[in-house]
């Protein structure tokens, strides 16, 4: 049986502050759209990676 690690590793990032949804601030935001920084990381890093491996190939 395999899982998604993304949405797990969100979801316990929006639970650090208990059950309610928007009950603490990380960074002054609420906690869900902290954990939306996760996504937009790993975005950032596929990106990156594409940019090189274009780079190495485009040459």
């Amino acid at each position: 049986m395999r899982e998604a690690l993304m949405p797990k590793l969100q979801g316990m990032i929006i639970d650090l502050g208990g059950n309610k949804v928007n009950d603490i601030s990380i960074a002054g935001v609420t906690e869900v759209n902290f954990s939306f920084l996760l996504p937009l990381i790993c975005f950032f890093f596929i990106a990156y990676y594409g940019h090189l491996v274009h780079k190495k190939y485009m040459k």
